[in-house]
């Protein structure tokens, strides 16, 4: 955005329980990166689980944040399902709930309600979950088990055939376990050991369920947010009922002992935050399709391996996509008994592979959280590493949609940035091989008439009105990337060439569809379908007309073979 605090950062404000130390050891905007996963799911049936035990009844913080998320969906076509306990049993008379008992559910009952309802996903909001001694913990480590439905069982099963989100705010809650080590160590907590797909860190978890809805709105142009009166009607009724402030312990109308003005503060800023909201980059789903280039240069690529393969070995392939490059990886050392793994920050992407490739494990992850401990004997990358976080908002002030065209001073600043997280790059790549790297990623000017194109494109069409696009890129120097690499002296450098080549795409349609396969996200959520359309019918015009201009030399990147 412009101007003001993204959702991520207002849902992190105030915190007391060390979730701003998490976020800065795991810095992306994790909300954002949720929710985008969850657009990309088909609508249905969705589970949502909440319910902390304290004192003798639920706590605040969870079933306000989970009501209003459930009605939200409900109203924008899914179905919304509560799993709960009986401590929740009067909160949610509007919305369909299913109440977990405190003991005596086998496996074989959770299969037949996964079965009965097929969910899409499973979302917790505030939800204890087992730590390493299969317990379940309060914020003082006291054992709540007793009174702790095993809802996190369901939760766990669900996750083997559907996507999970969950909002935390403390570290023994549900998806918890995707920070485990951050928590043990710069927390100094017991945490739960429950992973998701999608973390959402929140000072209170409500707030991470009002960033959740937030970022659904503006995706929907649909008035879903609650209204303060609305929450504090709503926490007045269940206050009613006995639910008390998970802090203060205490039958009182306040959520984790934070002031109730606060809640106003925040779901005011929210909706600055959506009349504000910057969409961010992602790829189109046919972006592999369209994209010659890519696959070419990376099957090329992958016959690096021949000579480095050694039997009974471990590969992970980051930056996925759809699995194409990591099927061709697991088939051409069949005979080795590689086991292949993918990775990519976009979990729908990332079923769809396993979907595909069912013998193949894919994960989420990302280059920029370090977080996993697992190692891999060899990795592979190809077109992923230039990649960067959602960019500073300072940037948006530039009208230009990448850092090719900022002014000098302001590009300057930019590389600087940019260059951080590179570096941050190759500290995960440095942390998770063991023998051998095979890497490609753009150098500074790859595409640039391509982008120069876009942005004369947008420029004469809808000057002023596409500030909100910007690439998240950063195409460094061979210079850099040697300067970088240099500081590890475990590494060694066993190839690194570097080329200038055409597109693999020859014809218009084909350069047109590439161009495409990155843009039609950001066009649509910016300028919308009509105007895009526009967009593309001039850019076909102006590369007919520099159709050897387009193609020649736009594909500038590296090639690194590294060893340990």
């Amino acid at each position: 955005m412009q101007s003001g605090k993204n959702i991520d950062e207002i849902v992190l404000q105030y915190s007391t329980r060390g979730m701003d130390v998490l976020q800065s050891l795991h810095p992306i905007e994790h909300t954002k990166v949720a929710t985008e996963a969850f657009l990309k799911l088909p609508k249905g049936t969705v589970f949502l689980y909440t319910g902390f035990f304290v004192g003798g009844h639920a706590e605040t913080d969870g079933p306000v944040g989970t009501y209003y998320l459930a009605r939200a969906l409900n109203r924008l076509g899914y179905k919304s399902i509560i799993v709960t306990d009986a401590l929740c049993e009067e909160f949610f008379k509007e919305i369909e709930t299913i109440e977990i008992p405190f003991e005596g559910h086998s496996e074989s009952a959770y299969e037949d309600i996964l079965l009965q309802h097929n969910p899409i996903c499973h979302i917790s909001i505030e939800r204890c979950g087992k730590n390493a001694e299969g317990k379940y913990a309060n914020m003082r480590g006291k054992d709540i088990s007793a009174k702790t439905a095993p809802v996190d069982e369901l939760y766990s099963l669900g996750q083997r055939t559907a996507l999970t989100f969950a909002v935390g705010d403390g570290g023994n809650e549900i998806g918890m376990g995707n920070f485990k080590r951050s928590i043990e160590d710069a927390l100094s907590l017991v945490p739960c050991i429950v992973n998701c797909d999608y973390p959402i860190i929140a000072s209170v978890s409500n707030w991470g369920a009002y960033g959740f809805i937030a970022y659904l709105e503006e995706h929907y142009k649909e008035h879903i947010l609650p209204s303060f009166e609305e929450v504090d009607n709503y926490l007045e009724y269940i206050v009613s009922l006995g639910s008390v402030d998970g802090v203060k312990s205490e039958n009182v109308k306040s959520v984790d002992g934070k002031e109730w003005y606060i809640e106003q503060e925040i779901l005011s800023d929210l909706k600055t935050a959506i009349i504000n909201h910057h969409n961010s980059f992602t790829m189109s789903d046919n972006y592999a399709q369209n994209s010659k280039s890519q696959v070419n240069i990376g099957s090329r690529l992958i016959k690096e391996f021949d000579t480095l393969i050694d039997d009974g070995s471990t590969l992970l392939d980051i930056g996925c996509g759809p699995g194409v490059l990591t099927a061709q990886i697991k088939e051409r050392f069949t005979s080795k008994n590689l086991s292949v793994s993918g990775m990519d920050i976009d979990g729908a992407i990332i079923k769809k592979a396993y979907t595909t490739y069912s013998n193949i494990e894919f994960f989420v992850g990302s280059f920029f959280d370090l977080n996993s401990e697992k190692k891999f004997d060899y990795l592979f990358s190809n077109e992923a590493m230039h990649w960067t976080p959602k960019i500073p908002d300072e940037y948006y002030d530039e009208e230009n949609i990448i850092y090719y065209f900022f002014s000098d001073k302001v590009k300057a600043k930019y590389r600087e940035w940019g260059l951080q997280n590179f570096k941050k790059s190759i500290e995960f790549i440095n942390s998770k091989f063991t023998k051998n790297a095979v890497l490609q990623f753009g150098l500074d000017m790859q595409l640039h008439s391509v982008y120069r194109l876009i942005n004369e494109t947008l420029t004469e069409l809808y000057s002023g009105d596409f500030k909100e696009i910007k690439f998240p890129l950063f195409y460094p120097t061979l210079d850099e990337v040697e300067s970088i690499l240099s500081s590890y002296p475990d590494i060694s450098i066993q190839k690194c060439e570097t080329e200038s080549i055409a597109l693999s795409e020859t014809s218009i349609d084909e350069i047109l569809g590439f161009i495409k396969g990155f843009t039609h996200n950001f066009l649509i959520a910016t300028l919308g379908e009509k105007k895009m359309e526009k967009v593309y019918s001039l850019l076909e015009e102006k590369i007919t007309q520099n159709i050897d201009e387009m193609r020649e030399h736009q594909w500038k990147h590296c090639i690194l073979v590294l060893s340990k």
